[in-house]
């Protein structure tokens, strides 16, 4: 995963589509392999995964990890 990819996750959840695009062609625009597309499509991406609880899903381990430092 690139920087772009990880700064879009970042800002996924507290802003909105077109924040999350600006934000990103601000930061990385002069790069020729950023377009608005690229990050839109990303955006795309990232609620899928979100959506087949691939991403941002509960840590179902969460309650586990003190039995195992016992």
């Amino acid at each position: 995963m690139d920087d772009v990819a990880y700064d879009i996750i970042a800002m996924y959840k507290t802003a909105s589509r077109e924040e999350i695009v600006n934000a990103v062609m601000k930061k990385y625009g002069d790069r020729p392999d950023v377009t608005r597309d690229d990050v839109l499509l990303c955006i795309d991406d990232v609620e899928s995964l979100e959506k087949n609880g691939k991403l941002f899903t509960e840590d179902s381990f969460k309650n586990l990890a003190t039995t195992f430092k016992e």
